[in-house]
């Protein structure tokens, strides 16, 4: 058993293994995105209001064996709508974590999380997080991906540590920050034909 120390602008105590298996919708390498099932194939969804439903944070094919830290920020925009009618009722992690940042606000402050043990693989994904919402009205939501705001390499992009504590980049599973990865009662196209400001973006926290 192994305690690899990874820094993300913070130390942390981390512990060991996974393996991969099946096919994903994203085959490129490295690719971070928010999906409605664990195997990366769902990319949008029809959601009515007070039925709650499921996001998942997910890694496409890591080129790296194991996943020990991670570091990205989420921003959600309630097209045309109200975003205190949309609730994130829990969080959970796949694997036992410590959250080394700050976090009022996933999307401004974004989040670094470390983990006791390496994230279990899911094919040949590794689902990061179970993120459960439910709508109080009828609305179109969009889900952004960006970097951390201080970011251990500065490229713009998310970032995971692996058992080496190698940081390894992720591209993000739309192409960009300014183009939503996943949508709720939108189209299912959900790369937008205008990229927005990241900054701009509206982020819901709760």
């Amino acid at each position: 058993m192994r305690n690899p120390v990874v820094v993300f602008g913070i130390a942390f105590l981390v512990f060991l293994a996974g393996t991969p298996a099946f096919s994903t919708l994203n085959p490129d390498p490295d690719e971070i995105g928010i999906y409605f099932d664990t195997s990366a194939d769902a990319v949008c969804i029809t959601a009515v209001p007070s039925v709650p439903f499921s996001a998942y944070l997910i890694i496409t094919n890591p080129s790296s064996d194991e996943v020990w830290a991670i570091e990205f920020s989420m921003c959600t925009e309630i097209v045309g709508g109200d975003e205190s009618l949309l609730f994130r009722l829990s969080e959970t992690w796949s694997a036992g974590f410590v959250d080394l940042g700050v976090v009022y606000d996933w999307c401004l402050d974004g989040r670094v999380i470390g983990f006791y043990e390496p994230v279990p693989w899911v094919g040949e994904n590794v689902v990061l997080v179970q993120l459960q919402y439910m709508l109080l009205a009828n609305m179109d939501v969009e889900f952004y991906l960006g970097p951390y705001p201080v970011e251990t390499i500065e490229d713009g992009l998310p970032a995971y540590a692996d058992a080496n504590n190698v940081v390894v980049p992720l591209r993000i599973s739309s192409g960009g920050p300014g183009l939503p990865v996943a949508a709720v009662n939108g189209q299912c196209n959900v790369v937008s034909v205008e990229s927005k400001s990241f900054s701009g973006l509206k982020c819901l926290y709760r």
